[in-house]
């Protein structure tokens, strides 16, 4: 309910503060990185899609590392975006084999 009354006046910081009550998955973290990247805040979704990363190492959500990847990109931070490519790449081997 406070979720969406946040959404309904347009309360951003609101939105991610109710959101953050709750971070006990990698997806929790994606969800509010791209909530501040729809606010236009770039370096909030950075950073909170790096804490995720960091939060969660062994159980990894692709989706949240391709969002912080294309974030990176658009920062103008390639190398960091390869880099995240691939560390999560090289962990994706690790899991199969």
């Amino acid at each position: 309910m406070m979720e969406s009354l946040a959404r309904a006046l347009g309360d951003f910081k609101g939105l991610i503060a109710v959101k953050s009550a709750d971070l006990s998955t990698p997806y929790a973290y994606l969800d509010i990185a791209e909530t501040c990247h729809a606010a236009g805040m770039g370096d909030g979704a950075i950073q909170w899609a790096e804490e995720g990363i960091s939060t969660f190492p062994e159980a990894q959500d692709a989706r949240l590392h391709d969002f912080l990847a294309d974030r990176y990109e658009e920062a103008g931070r390639a190398l960091d975006a390869i880099a995240l490519a691939w560390t999560a790449a090289v962990a994706t081997k690790r899991a199969t084999t």
